[in-house]
Protein backbone atom coordinates (compact mmCIF):
# COMPACT_ATOMS: atom_id res chain seq x y z
CA UNK A 1 0.00 0.00 0.00
CA UNK A 2 1.49 3.87 -1.22
CA UNK A 3 2.10 5.93 2.03
CA UNK A 4 -0.04 9.26 1.13
CA UNK A 5 0.55 12.33 2.82
CA UNK A 6 -2.19 14.11 4.42
CA UNK A 7 -3.89 15.54 2.28
CA UNK A 8 -3.81 19.58 3.20
CA UNK A 9 -0.20 19.22 4.35
CA UNK A 10 0.30 18.94 0.60
CA UNK A 11 -1.62 21.68 -0.69
CA UNK A 12 -0.60 24.30 2.34
CA UNK A 13 3.39 23.60 1.66
CA UNK A 14 2.70 24.20 -2.47
CA UNK A 15 0.31 27.52 -1.22
CA UNK A 16 3.14 28.86 1.02
CA UNK A 17 5.79 27.91 -1.79
CA UNK A 18 3.75 30.26 -4.17
CA UNK A 19 3.04 32.79 -1.76
CA UNK A 20 6.98 33.02 -0.72
CA UNK A 21 7.35 33.33 -4.20
CA UNK A 22 5.35 36.35 -5.38
CA UNK A 23 6.19 38.24 -2.48
CA UNK A 24 9.89 37.58 -2.61
CA UNK A 25 10.31 37.26 -6.92
CA UNK A 26 10.27 40.79 -8.09
CA UNK A 27 11.51 39.39 -11.63
CA UNK A 28 9.02 38.86 -14.46
CA UNK A 29 9.02 35.86 -15.53
CA UNK A 30 7.96 35.09 -11.08
CA UNK A 31 5.08 33.19 -12.25
CA UNK A 32 7.49 31.30 -14.43
CA UNK A 33 9.14 30.78 -11.52
CA UNK A 34 6.38 30.12 -9.40
CA UNK A 35 5.23 27.13 -11.20
CA UNK A 36 8.67 25.42 -11.74
CA UNK A 37 9.26 25.95 -7.94
CA UNK A 38 5.63 23.59 -7.23
CA UNK A 39 6.54 21.38 -9.91
CA UNK A 40 9.90 20.58 -8.59
CA UNK A 41 8.34 20.26 -5.03
CA UNK A 42 5.59 17.74 -6.43
CA UNK A 43 8.33 15.55 -8.34
CA UNK A 44 10.91 15.34 -4.76
CA UNK A 45 7.82 14.48 -2.49
CA UNK A 46 6.64 11.69 -5.08
CA UNK A 47 10.01 10.05 -5.65
CA UNK A 48 10.57 10.24 -2.01
CA UNK A 49 7.17 8.24 -1.26
CA UNK A 50 7.72 6.28 -4.16
CA UNK A 51 11.27 4.95 -3.14
CA UNK A 52 9.48 3.76 0.10
CA UNK A 53 6.85 1.51 -1.74
CA UNK A 54 8.34 0.36 -5.24
CA UNK A 55 6.26 -2.70 -5.67
CA UNK A 56 3.99 -1.11 -8.52
CA UNK A 57 6.34 -0.09 -11.60
CA UNK A 58 5.14 2.59 -14.27
CA UNK A 59 3.93 0.96 -17.20
CA UNK A 60 4.54 4.25 -18.84
CA UNK A 61 7.61 4.55 -21.40
CA UNK A 62 9.15 6.39 -23.74
CA UNK A 63 7.03 5.81 -27.29
CA UNK A 64 3.98 4.90 -25.61
CA UNK A 65 1.43 7.61 -26.30
CA UNK A 66 -2.06 6.07 -26.62
CA UNK A 67 -2.93 9.05 -23.56
CA UNK A 68 -1.97 11.24 -26.33
CA UNK A 69 -5.13 11.24 -27.93
CA UNK A 70 -7.22 12.89 -24.90
CA UNK A 71 -8.54 16.73 -24.85
CA UNK A 72 -6.31 17.99 -21.94
CA UNK A 73 -7.16 21.17 -20.13
CA UNK A 74 -4.57 23.72 -18.58
CA UNK A 75 -4.93 26.55 -16.38
CA UNK A 76 -3.31 29.89 -16.84
CA UNK A 77 -0.15 29.67 -14.85
CA UNK A 78 0.42 25.95 -16.82
CA UNK A 79 -0.14 27.42 -20.42
CA UNK A 80 2.30 30.63 -19.76
CA UNK A 81 4.87 27.92 -18.55
CA UNK A 82 3.92 26.05 -21.72
CA UNK A 83 4.20 29.23 -24.22
CA UNK A 84 7.14 30.06 -22.81
CA UNK A 85 9.14 26.75 -23.51
CA UNK A 86 7.35 26.95 -27.11
CA UNK A 87 8.70 30.81 -27.29
CA UNK A 88 12.33 29.27 -26.17
CA UNK A 89 12.90 26.23 -28.25
CA UNK A 90 10.56 26.24 -31.48
CA UNK A 91 11.93 27.92 -34.43
CA UNK A 92 9.49 29.74 -36.74
CA UNK A 93 8.66 26.49 -38.97
CA UNK A 94 8.13 24.62 -35.76
CA UNK A 95 5.70 27.32 -34.37
CA UNK A 96 4.09 27.37 -37.86
CA UNK A 97 3.50 23.98 -38.00
CA UNK A 98 2.42 23.96 -34.35
CA UNK A 99 -0.30 27.02 -35.66
CA UNK A 100 -1.84 24.75 -38.61
CA UNK A 101 -1.97 21.28 -36.04
CA UNK A 102 -4.43 23.91 -33.19
CA UNK A 103 -6.48 25.05 -36.28
CA UNK A 104 -6.82 21.76 -37.48
CA UNK A 105 -7.52 20.24 -33.96
CA UNK A 106 -9.94 23.27 -32.87
CA UNK A 107 -11.75 22.62 -36.45
CA UNK A 108 -12.26 18.62 -35.93
CA UNK A 109 -13.10 18.53 -31.69
CA UNK A 110 -15.01 21.83 -31.10
CA UNK A 111 -18.64 21.89 -30.85
CA UNK A 112 -18.34 18.19 -30.61
CA UNK A 113 -19.69 15.80 -27.59
CA UNK A 114 -17.18 13.66 -25.92
CA UNK A 115 -18.52 10.33 -27.29
CA UNK A 116 -18.06 12.43 -30.56
CA UNK A 117 -14.65 13.23 -30.11
CA UNK A 118 -13.54 9.71 -28.83
CA UNK A 119 -14.29 8.91 -32.29
CA UNK A 120 -11.75 11.21 -34.09
CA UNK A 121 -9.06 10.59 -31.52
CA UNK A 122 -6.74 9.29 -34.27
CA UNK A 123 -7.13 12.40 -36.14
CA UNK A 124 -6.64 14.67 -33.11
CA UNK A 125 -3.49 13.60 -31.10
CA UNK A 126 -2.03 16.14 -29.24
CA UNK A 127 -0.77 19.06 -30.93
CA UNK A 128 2.51 18.72 -29.39
CA UNK A 129 2.88 14.99 -30.15
CA UNK A 130 5.52 14.51 -33.05
CA UNK A 131 6.63 10.36 -33.73
CA UNK A 132 4.99 9.49 -30.52
CA UNK A 133 7.15 12.10 -28.65
CA UNK A 134 6.21 14.76 -26.96
CA UNK A 135 7.36 18.12 -27.96
CA UNK A 136 7.20 19.78 -24.68
CA UNK A 137 8.20 17.65 -22.39
CA UNK A 138 9.85 19.43 -20.06
CA UNK A 139 7.02 21.92 -19.65
CA UNK A 140 3.86 19.52 -20.18
CA UNK A 141 0.58 19.89 -18.14
CA UNK A 142 0.03 19.07 -14.67
CA UNK A 143 -2.32 16.65 -15.62
CA UNK A 144 -0.02 14.72 -17.94
CA UNK A 145 2.88 14.72 -15.53
CA UNK A 146 0.51 13.20 -13.08
CA UNK A 147 -0.84 10.44 -15.45
CA UNK A 148 1.30 7.54 -15.52
CA UNK A 149 -0.50 4.14 -16.10
CA UNK A 150 0.06 0.98 -14.55
CA UNK A 151 -0.97 -1.36 -17.18
CA UNK A 152 0.35 -0.74 -20.74
CA UNK A 153 -2.10 -3.19 -21.94
CA UNK A 154 -5.50 -1.64 -20.51
CA UNK A 155 -4.20 1.98 -22.37
CA UNK A 156 -3.65 0.01 -25.59
CA UNK A 157 -7.16 -1.97 -25.80
CA UNK A 158 -8.73 1.72 -23.83
CA UNK A 159 -7.45 3.11 -27.21
CA UNK A 160 -8.67 0.54 -29.56
CA UNK A 161 -12.35 0.33 -27.75
CA UNK A 162 -13.21 3.73 -28.22
CA UNK A 163 -14.96 3.98 -25.08
CA UNK A 164 -15.07 7.37 -23.36
CA UNK A 165 -15.67 5.55 -20.48
CA UNK A 166 -12.67 2.95 -20.59
CA UNK A 167 -11.08 2.85 -17.03
CA UNK A 168 -7.59 3.01 -16.75
CA UNK A 169 -4.92 1.72 -13.31
CA UNK A 170 -2.77 4.75 -12.76
CA UNK A 171 -0.74 5.77 -10.28
CA UNK A 172 -2.77 7.06 -7.27
CA UNK A 173 0.00 9.09 -5.82
CA UNK A 174 1.19 10.63 -8.35
CA UNK A 175 -2.48 11.54 -9.82
CA UNK A 176 -3.13 12.63 -5.85
CA UNK A 177 0.22 15.33 -5.22
CA UNK A 178 -0.18 17.17 -8.32
CA UNK A 179 -3.89 17.87 -8.48
CA UNK A 180 -3.08 19.11 -4.58
CA UNK A 181 -0.80 21.30 -6.27
CA UNK A 182 -2.96 22.56 -8.91
CA UNK A 183 -5.85 22.91 -6.58
CA UNK A 184 -3.06 25.19 -4.51
CA UNK A 185 -2.30 26.81 -8.04
CA UNK A 186 -5.92 27.22 -7.89
CA UNK A 187 -6.64 29.10 -4.34
CA UNK A 188 -3.49 31.41 -5.15
CA UNK A 189 -5.01 32.70 -8.77
CA UNK A 190 -8.22 33.44 -7.17
CA UNK A 191 -7.47 35.23 -4.46
CA UNK A 192 -4.86 37.25 -6.54
CA UNK A 193 -8.05 38.00 -8.48
CA UNK A 194 -6.51 36.80 -12.03
CA UNK A 195 -8.33 34.85 -14.34
CA UNK A 196 -9.04 31.23 -13.91
CA UNK A 197 -10.48 28.13 -15.17
CA UNK A 198 -9.19 25.17 -17.29
CA UNK A 199 -9.00 25.47 -20.30
CA UNK A 200 -8.60 23.48 -23.47
CA UNK A 201 -4.94 23.19 -24.54
CA UNK A 202 -5.23 24.17 -28.09
CA UNK A 203 -7.52 27.33 -27.29
CA UNK A 204 -5.47 28.10 -24.89
CA UNK A 205 -2.38 28.32 -26.92
CA UNK A 206 -3.90 30.06 -29.80
CA UNK A 207 -5.02 32.78 -27.50
CA UNK A 208 -1.23 33.77 -26.28
CA UNK A 209 -0.05 33.43 -29.96
CA UNK A 210 -2.68 36.04 -30.96
CA UNK A 211 -2.18 38.30 -27.65
CA UNK A 212 1.20 40.49 -27.56
CA UNK A 213 1.90 39.93 -24.29
CA UNK A 214 -0.22 37.32 -22.86
CA UNK A 215 1.17 36.48 -19.25
CA UNK A 216 1.70 40.67 -17.78
CA UNK A 217 -1.52 40.87 -19.52
CA UNK A 218 -3.27 38.17 -17.83
CA UNK A 219 -0.82 39.45 -14.46
CA UNK A 220 -2.52 42.66 -15.42
CA UNK A 221 -6.30 41.21 -14.34
CA UNK A 222 -6.93 41.27 -18.49
CA UNK A 223 -9.81 38.27 -19.54
CA UNK A 224 -7.17 36.57 -21.83
CA UNK A 225 -8.91 33.35 -22.21
CA UNK A 226 -12.54 33.81 -22.52
CA UNK A 227 -12.33 36.17 -25.45
CA UNK A 228 -13.46 34.80 -28.98
CA UNK A 229 -10.24 35.14 -31.34
CA UNK A 230 -10.91 32.16 -33.27
CA UNK A 231 -12.70 32.16 -36.71
CA UNK A 232 -14.07 28.73 -37.93
CA UNK A 233 -13.32 29.91 -41.62
CA UNK A 234 -9.46 29.32 -40.84
CA UNK A 235 -9.48 25.94 -42.77
CA UNK A 236 -7.93 27.84 -45.82
CA UNK A 237 -4.88 28.51 -43.44
CA UNK A 238 -4.19 25.00 -42.62
CA UNK A 239 -2.97 24.26 -46.53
Amino acid sequence: MKIIPEQDAVKSAAISIARNIIETDHSDNFLLNMMRHLIAFGDTLISKTEAIDSNTPIACSCGCSYCCHMQVKVTPPEIFLIFAYILKTFNIGEQDRLNKRILSNRLLTEGKTLDERILLKRETPCIFLTDHSCDIYKARPLICHAWHSLNRDGCESAFISEDAHAEIETAPLRNYVLSMIREAIKDICINMNWEYDAYELPSAIFSCFHDENPMKNWLLKHHLFNKDVYAGNDSEKLS
